[in-house]
This record gives C-alpha cells, structure tokens and sequence, in this order.
C-alpha cells in the first residue's frame, strides 16, 4: 500500500529532518515488516527512511535537493510517501520540518 501526502509552497532550508515511529505494540511485537518513507522535493526524490519494528523512534537527515524552488517566494512541493509491503501493525507516525 502506498501512502502520499504532499505539501505546496513549503520554505526550505538546507535539509528535511523526519522523525518516524511505530505505535507501542507493533514495535513490542516485532513481527512485521518494514515501512518505508521517501521525501520528495518539487517531484524529485531527495531521500528515504525505513522504519523497523525495534527502532522505537528514529531520525533521519534529508538534504534538500539543489536547485528546489523552496528558497522562493512561491516555496516547494515537498510530498512525503509511506509504503510497506503488509499492512498488519503497520500503525506509523512521523513529523518533519525543514532546517538550516
């Protein structure tokens, strides 16, 4: 399954730090599989994270792409998607926010 939620006009600085989780239980159990997050920027993909049952909360430092209009007046398009292969405790969080 596959997951997009997308941002316009984002103001960007030099990178995109995610913070992704899985809720308690999926992550006690330890029994699923992966999910995966990529972060796109004006439809170019800039990076990617994969979560793993264990990982209790994870971090991942995304640069941005050289180039994204996000430094402009009219910001970027920055789309975040989320796929994993089942969807059995696959209950995923994540924040990001860009920075300097």
């Amino acid at each position: 399954r596959r997951l997009r939620i997308e941002f316009a006009a984002v103001p960007l600085g030099r990178r995109i730090v995610v913070h992704t989780g899985l809720s308690y239980t999926a992550a006690r159990e330890g029994v699923g599989v992966p999910v995966r997050l990529d972060v796109r920027v004006d439809g170019v993909l800039a990076g990617s994270t994969e979560h793993h049952d264990r990982d209790v909360w994870k971090s991942a430092s995304i640069a941005t792409p050289t180039g994204a209009s996000g430094g402009g007046p009219s910001g970027a398009n920055v789309a975040f998607e989320i796929t994993s292969p089942a969807q059995g405790l696959r209950h995923f969080c994540w924040v990001a926010d860009a920075r300097d």
